[in-house]
């Protein structure tokens, strides 16, 4: 190797290195088993805090349909998604920053439980209210499906993991 392609490396590492240690991580779970939503899941991962975005990483996931579902497999999850919530005292809540969904393979999208596996999403932070007054929510992104629901229940629809909202505490 020439010397400014060795120069050149070294001085990548030294980049990826100081980007790493600017990251503040922890643990991040989600669920929502327990809601009343046909579809619901949990999340357990680490959420990792950059300057310019934020890094969520979830090692456990899965995926269940309530038995009250019309015909078990009529809700075909089409994608998921996780992004930014914020909202104050009666206003209810609301997204700000979103990832891009992530396609759930059309294999796993209609049985009733199955594991997402691994899966990984990046968060824009390039504006929006402080880290502290906001928390994670995975989106789940739903078709019904046409053959198995009466025409006037066809259609999309989505529903929603949080995480606690006080996830981001302490956290810049």
């Amino acid at each position: 190797m020439c010397l400014r392609t060795v120069i050149a490396l070294v001085i990548l590492n030294s980049c990826g290195a100081f980007y790493q240690a600017a990251a503040q991580s922890r643990p991040v779970t989600i669920s929502s088993l327990e809601g009343s939503f046909v579809s619901r899941g949990f999340f357990g991962g680490r959420v990792e805090v950059y300057p310019e975005s934020l890094v969520v990483v979830f090692d456990s996931t899965f995926r269940q349909q309530t038995a009250a579902a019309p015909g078990r497999s009529a809700y075909h999850l089409d994608s998921l998604s996780v992004g930014l919530a914020t909202g104050t005292g009666g206003e209810g809540w609301r997204l700000y920053r979103v990832s891009a969904a992530l396609p759930v393979a059309d294999s796993l999208a209609e049985q009733p439980v199955f594991s997402l596996g691994s899966l990984r999403f990046r968060v824009s932070r390039a504006s929006g209210p402080a880290l502290s007054e906001s928390w994670i929510v995975v989106t789940f992104f739903e078709i019904l499906s046409p053959s198995l629901v009466p025409r006037s229940q066809q259609g999309e629809g989505t529903t929603y993991a949080h995480s606690s909202r006080g996830v981001f505490a302490g956290l810049n």
